[in-house]
């Protein structure tokens, strides 16, 4: 005769799912759940005793993970034991991927560096013809629109490269003191 929390698991295991993985009787199962519980921390060794059972061993789902680039050394042998030369396949595999995606960091980085070399060009040529524009005005008599146009370079050209020391002159005023 099974006492009443080994009838309760039993029962729990069977009535909790239906056919489609979907919980059955919710408010049952939350039950048998909850006495499963209290019985599990009342007595731990009996716990202990159960989970060695070996039909009990059936139903425990265990659960490995890992994480990073290559699979760990028991799953790389299981590996070899169905191909040989798998795992130096996997390992050429990791070393091939490793090598693309520096490449790609790398070509990623050369466009953004020369996406502003390109810009700073541009903004110099733009600044030296409207430099000489201004100039032009000065010299034929229009002194107020020449200072107008310089202004102009000098304010747009002082955004450009003090671009970031305001928005970080900015973030430290925000900062509490408790921040510091």
């Amino acid at each position: 005769m099974q006492p009443e929390h080994q009838n309760q698991i039993l029962h729990a295991s069977t009535n909790t799912q239906n056919c489609t993985g979907a919980q059955s009787d919710s408010s049952e199962f939350e039950e048998v759940e909850e006495d499963l519980s209290k019985e599990i921390i009342q007595h731990p060794d009996a716990f202990t005793r159960v989970l060695d059972r070996p039909e009990i061993q059936e139903i425990v789902v265990a659960h490995h993970a890992f994480q990073g680039p290559l699979p760990p050394p028991y799953l790389l042998r299981g590996y070899q034991d169905i191909l040989p030369d798998a795992p130096e396949r996997i390992f050429q595999l990791t070393e091939k991927e490793f090598s693309h995606r520096q490449k790609m960091e790398e070509k990623a980085l050369d466009g953004a560096i020369n996406r502003d070399k390109r810009g700073q060009l541009y903004g110099l040529g733009a600044t030296v013809f409207t430099v000489a524009c201004a100039t032009l005005l000065g010299l034929t008599g229009h002194e107020v629109l020449a200072g107008t146009v310089i202004g102009t370079v000098v304010a747009v050209a002082g955004i450009f490269v003090l671009r970031q020391k305001p928005s970080l002159k900015k973030k430290n005023e925000d900062k509490t003191p408790e921040e510091d």
